[in-house]
């Protein structure tokens, strides 16, 4: 019957055919016709879970990078901030070992100056 139906261009009875094969569980193209249609309505909803867990994830590496961006600009604007700061500290810093320098030349004369009148005395003490 189906034969001739598909060969007379007959599609109603192709689809009573159809329908008969997918009435019949114990038919196995009728069962594979039941499998393949679970399967389709599976992959159909598995689809749009990962769809969706697609559009979030987006989402959250959107934000992500946004706060990030945000906040590298916001340290970007720190260092320029504080660059200023650095250059004085420097000189500060330059200035106070010239300092240190100085003041270790004047404590080494003053040490030799004392040794010097430690010797002076030393000798008035033995003349």
């Amino acid at each position: 019957v189906t034969a001739l139906a598909v060969a007379s261009g007959d599609i109603s009875a192709l689809q009573t055919a159809v329908n008969d094969m997918q009435s019949k569980k114990e038919d196995p193209l009728g069962r594979i016709v039941t499998m393949l249609q679970q399967m389709k309505e599976e992959i159909r909803d598995q689809s749009i879970e990962e769809k969706d867990l697609f559009n979030k994830y987006m989402c959250w590496c959107q934000g992500a990078i946004a706060d990030g961006e945000k906040e590298v600009a916001n340290e970007r604007e720190s260092i320029q901030k504080l660059l200023p700061q650095i250059a004085d500290a420097k000189e500060i810093s330059k200035q106070l070992d010239d300092k240190i320098k100085a003041v270790e030349a004047e404590l080494a004369d003053t040490r030799k100056g004392i040794a010097d009148q430690e010797a002076m005395r030393q000798k008035d003490a033995k003349s």
